[in-house]
């Protein structure tokens, strides 16, 4: 798998949520970059970024696909504009199928098993109580550390949350059912419900009187 992106956090980002799910992953900054490497890595697929200085996206991937040896491997484009004029662009120029910005990783990881045939095999929350059950059941952290999760969400580091999760057991045995929950969603690329479960306790959290 080959990342093309010139911005260092998303290409940490993209590389840590595919190594985690056993691809064996390189980056690549820019378009020249990219094609340097095609010969040596011999990516079984791209994720392209559209916007990006020396070689854009498109031109990059109209390129590829000019090359024989390349000329079928799976390119998905990845961009910050989400309109459908963007997405013909990119589909115009060779790529395979499309993603907008900022990625959600179910999404990517969805359209991934598509180009490549792949049937994911994800872990279900631990958790399947409804919310009002676990309001009560679950012991939520300080808001410092509620805004630290809410950071490494926002950003989609899912090893960072587990790591998280793993600090926030040593804290506190009361926080461990919390932990649990948050584990297994980051696991199982749950983003959206990861985002949902992190910002009701920060909304809780920010209106909370002091104590």
């Amino acid at each position: 798998m080959l990342i093309v992106d010139d911005i260092p956090q998303n290409r940490a980002m993209l590389v840590d949520l595919l190594q985690s799910v056993g691809f064996v992953v390189a980056a690549a900054e820019n378009g020249l970059e990219c094609l340097v490497l095609l010969d040596s890595f011999r990516p079984d697929l791209i994720v392209m970024d559209v916007m990006m200085p020396v070689i854009d996206g498109n031109e990059t991937t109209r390129r590829i696909r000019q090359m024989p040896a390349w000329s079928r491997v799976p390119v998905i484009a990845v961009t910050a504009g989400a309109s459908p004029d963007d997405e013909a662009r990119c589909l115009e120029a060779g790529a395979n199928a499309f993603v907008p910005k900022p990625v959600e990783h179910d999404v990517l990881l969805r359209a991934i098993g598509t180009q490549l045939g792949l049937a994911w095999i994800t872990g279900r929350p631990a958790q399947e109580t409804p919310p009002e059950e676990e309001e009560a059941a679950l012991v939520a952290p300080p808001a410092d550390e509620i805004e630290v999760l809410w950071q490494l969400v926002r950003i989609g580091n899912m090893r960072k949350i587990r790591e998280q999760a793993g600090h926030l057991r040593t804290l506190d045995p009361a926080y461990a059912p919390f932990a649990d929950h948050l584990d297994a969603l980051a696991r199982g690329y749950h983003s959206k419900d990861l985002a949902a479960f992190v910002a009701r306790y920060r909304t809780e959290d920010a209106v909370r009187p002091a104590v």
